[in-house]
Formats: structure tokens, sequence, C-alpha cells
């Protein structure tokens, strides 16, 4: 009876393989500018800069 629980209980987890919600949304694909596009540099710096402005506090 104790088994039957456990084994219910291990299908229903957000863990078990195939059960609903385990599959991961993916992040949407950023599309990569050529390295020499001088704005899209421009673009990386900035975002390179506030992050690292955001992490530092």
């Amino acid at each position: 009876m104790v088994l039957l629980f456990l084994l219910l209980r291990a299908l229903r987890s957000p863990t078990a393989p195939g059960a609903p919600g385990r599959t991961r949304v993916r992040r949407q694909q950023r599309t990569v500018a050529p390295d020499d596009d001088p704005e899209f540099l421009r673009e990386l710096g900035r975002q390179t800069r506030r992050r690292q402005r955001d992490e530092d506090g």
C-alpha cells in the first residue's frame, strides 16, 4: 500500500521524466550581428557596461 502511494507520488512529481512542466522554456535565440558591425559592437559595449554596473551595485 505504501509502495503504491510512493509510486503514484513519484509519477506525479514535476521532476519525474515525462511529467508536465518538466520541459524548460528555451530563451529566444538572439540574432548575432557580424563582429565588424560598429553599431552592434557599440550596443554590446553598452549592455556589458550596464550589466557590470548592476552587478557592482
